[in-house]
């Protein structure tokens, strides 16, 4: 049975830790996406490192949110499924390095442009395509980190239906959503740019999360 004493404050706690991600990551990547596309970017990016330096700090709070998720949720869904509990905390893991290796090569676009113009601006087009490895980089890392959070996340969400931790139609849409994401992160990965798409339900049932815990948090009548 879930602990009353801790449900709120728990279920509050991971609610922010979810809702967090969809502004830091958010705005994080806009920010490398704002340098990157705008005009003599090659230049402009050792120019812009303060400005590139707050986008890095929200996409690695972002993975620290990731993280928390997990482990705030393993010691509630051991007490239902230690199997589960164990493959979404490491789904989680695996989600916030994955990120967090596209945070790495997104950092290495500061490089290249000093390295540019070190090289007295000479030969544009080879330190481009050293951007644009290391922005598409940070896509595959991403991409990859959505998929194996879909695939990881289905047990999670059956778990919460199964046991009725939350409402069971909120736990439909996150079965749903997370085998969406996870076929939508494939398919990006194989050259079909329809994620954004599939991605909605899974958006929702977090959204729809979110205020559950909020407001409601857990069941605490729900039993193994």
């Amino acid at each position: 049975m879930v602990s009353t004493a801790s449900n709120k404050t728990n279920a509050r706690i991971i609610g922010a830790l979810i809702l967090i991600p969809f502004f830091a990551y958010g705005i994080g990547s806009g920010v490398f996406t704002s340098v990157l596309s705008s005009e003599n970017y090659l230049s402009n990016i050792s120019e812009s490192t303060l400005q590139l330096s707050f986008g890095a700090i929200l996409i690695l709070l972002n993975s620290i949110c990731v993280l928390g998720i997990g482990i705030l949720f393993y010691p509630i869904l051991k007490e239902f499924n230690k199997k589960t509990s164990l493959i979404y905390l490491c789904t989680r893991i695996v989600e916030a390095l994955l990120l967090i290796v596209g945070l790495i090569s997104l950092l290495s676009i500061i490089t290249i442009s000093t390295n540019y113009i070190d090289a007295g601006e000479t030969n544009p087009l080879f330190f481009e395509a050293l951007i644009q490895a290391a922005n598409k980089n940070n896509y595959w890392a991403y991409q990859m980190a959505m998929t194996i959070l879909g695939i990881g996340s289905i047990g999670f969400c059956y778990v919460l239906f199964k046991h009725k931790l939350i409402p069971k139609f909120l736990s439909i849409l996150g079965i749903i959503g997370y085998c969406l994401l996870s076929i939508g992160g494939l398919l990006e990965i194989l050259g079909y740019p329809i994620s954004i798409y599939l991605s909605i339900p899974g958006g929702l049932f977090e959204i729809g999360l979110v205020f559950w815990l909020f407001i409601k948090g857990l069941n605490n009548d729900a039993v193994n």
